[in-house]
Parts: structure tokens; C-alpha cells; sequence
């Protein structure tokens, strides 16, 4: 992060723009997950209605390489102060402006929550782990019956904010009839990334079936 040589106004102002915030409404749909979340047009409407109050108002730069796309986030005080967030980077799943698209928004909308102070309501802060966390290999050992769902709620938000773009892209590629498969071997995950997937796929059991199937078959033809 990085400030003006001053910050004393901008961080009063700031201080009372928060008193007033609340939390963003998560009033959009996901209808591949059957979810609710924080659309973009949410936080950029709360923040619209408390901001200008006290003087202070934001920019939002975004730049790209062939890997992915990101966002520069500046708060601005009108006294000329200003605080800029460091760069936010998310690989894009697939090299398409669909692709560069989803990974611009998540972006934008982490970024602009992060430098505010702003969550959606159903944020999960209140449930963060303290101390060492238990790795997916313990907690399956422990009887744990959710690893998918903990494995998922335990990433970062840029790492949540990946695997949602990456599970929505192996949905577009499964109803399309395109190579699934293929994108998966392309786009490798680590163990946890994996388990995350799996939960976001469970309301497409067929999705799981078919990608289940082709694992036993690819490692059935290696024997």
C-alpha cells in the first residue's frame, strides 16, 4: 500500500464513511451454484451513497498480461490526500475477453472492499481460523465429513475468487459438449484447489460423474 505524505484527513473521512457503511447485499444469483452473491453494481452503489459525504471518492486503474488480469485500487480525500492499494492479480482461466472479463470483476470488487472496509453480508470473517490450520490430509483422517466445503472456505479471496471463475468455466465447457477433460489437464490444481472445485460442482452431480468416470478410465488404460 501506499499513501500521500499525509493521510490525517483521508483517514477521518474515511473513519466516518465507515460508521455509515453497512454490509453489501449479496441479491445476485448464481445459477450454476443455486448461490447468492455481492454483484459489483452492489459495492459501487453502497459506496456511492456514503463516500461523496465526506469527500472522498476512488479510481480503479486496471491493467493485463497473457497470464491474467488486475486491478490498482486509489481511495482519494478532497483535500488531495489518498491511499492506492497494491496491485490485485488473478490468472484468467481461459485467454478470451470472457475469461480477462470475470477475472477484471472479481478483481474490482475485492479491491474496492478491501481499501473501504466494505464486505458482502455473508462474509466469513467471524469464522476465520486461529492458529495453525489442519491440512485436508488430517481432516479426512479426523472423520471430518466437509473437507470439499473446508478445503474451499480456507482459501485466500483471490484464491476463492479463482477456483469460482475456474468452476464456472468446467460448467460452460460441460453443457457446451466441449473438452473438459482437456481444460482440467491444462489448468492444474494443487489438493486443496481440488477439493474447493468438488464442493463448488456439487450441485452437478453429472458434471462430477462424468469427470469421476474419466479419471477410472484414463487410469484403468495405465495398468
Amino acid at each position: 500500500m501506499k499513501t500521500s505524505e499525509s493521510i490525517g484527513q483521508i483517514a477521518t473521512a474515511l473513519a466516518k464513511a465507515q460508521a455509515k457503511m453497512t454490509n453489501i447485499k449479496t441479491d445476485a444469483d448464481n445459477t450454476f451454484f443455486k448461490s447468492k452473491y455481492a454483484p459489483l453494481a452492489s459495492f459501487v452503489q453502497a459506496l456511492r451513497e456514503v463516500l461523496p459525504e465526506h469527500g472522498l471518492s476512488y479510481t480503479q486503474t486496471v491493467y493485463s498480461t497473457i497470464e491474467g488480469a488486475g486491478v490498482e485500487t486509489m481511495l482519494m480525500h478532497e483535500s488531495g490526500e489518498w491511499i492506492r492499494g497494491d496491485p490485485f492479480f488473478l490468472p484468467a482461466t481461459k485467454i478470451d475477453p470472457q475469461g480477462f472479463g470475470s477475472c477484471i470483476t472479481y478483481a474490482r470488487r475485492y479491491s474496492l472492499a478491501a481499501i473501504t472496509g466494505t464486505a458482502p453480508e455473508n462474509d466469513d470473517d467471524a469464522e476465520a481460523v486461529v492458529g495453525k490450520k489442519r491440512t485436508t490430509a488430517e481432516k479426512v483422517l479426523a472423520g471430518n465429513k466437509h473437507p470439499n466445503k473446508e478445503a474451499f472456505e480456507e482459501l485466500s479471496d483471490e484464491g476463492q475468487a479463482y477456483i469460482r471463475t475456474y468452476a464456472e468455466e468446467v460448467v460452460r465447457l460441460y453443457d457446451s459438449k466441449d473438452d473438459v477433460m482437456g481444460y482440467l489437464a491444462a489448468h492444474t490444481l494443487d489438493n486443496d484447489e481440488k477439493l474447493g472445485l468438488w464442493h463448488l460442482l456439487q450441485p452437478r452431480s453429472d458434471i462430477r460423474s462424468a469427470i469421476t468416470k474419466s479419471y477410472e478410465e484414463t487410469r484403468a488404460k495405465g495398468k
